[in-house]
């Protein structure tokens, strides 16, 4: 017959539970302060969805603004199994906007995009960087935001090919 360390057991267990309640209390999002209100706009201020439509204006992939790495990403927007292009392009005033170029499916050697739109965001901030994440049924597009105050912020837009919904707002330290 087997002993069995019951002290053991319990600390297990005790060590178990305060890891779930700590990956539990990791995920959630930070609470914005109302110091910090006045420079990060609230939910409601953001349109939460922005469609994704084809124009019929097409470019060249040479034609395309040049921006550094960190504010290009190629992925897969449109559910078309082609590598479309988002990047961040700031107007005059120097306001981030994020923009959308759909490739084409012209078979020639030349890539060519449809631009689609973007996606505009209100606040007093600068995009400073852009990544993606695919998964099967859906892309993610994280921007990640500067703020006038120093604060950063990534937010996160879900497309399933025909617009992008925003499902996740968080500070980062």
């Amino acid at each position: 017959m087997k002993k069995t360390n019951v002290k053991g057991c319990v600390a297990l267990m005790a060590l178990s539970a305060a890891l779930i309640l700590c990956a539990m209390g990791c995920s959630k999002k930070a609470p914005v302060d109302s110091a910090d209100a006045s420079s990060t706009p609230s939910a409601d201020a953001v349109p939460e969805t922005f469609p994704i439509t084809s124009t019929n204006v097409v470019v060249q992939e040479i034609e395309i603004p040049k921006v550094s790495m960190q504010k290009r990403v190629e992925a897969d927007f449109n559910q078309d199994k082609l590598q479309d292009i988002a990047l961040v392009e700031e107007d005059a005033s120097g306001k981030s906007t994020v923009s959308i170029y759909l490739r084409t499916q012209d078979g020639s050697l030349k890539r060519s995009y449809y631009k689609a739109g973007g996606i505009r965001m209100t606040g007093e901030f600068k995009i400073t960087a852009l990544m993606s994440m695919a998964k099967r049924e859906y892309t993610d597009l994280v921007v990640m935001q500067l703020f006038s105050d120093g604060k950063k912020e990534r937010v996160f837009f879900r497309t399933h090919g025909t617009e992008f919904t925003e499902v996740e707002r968080t500070v980062v330290k």
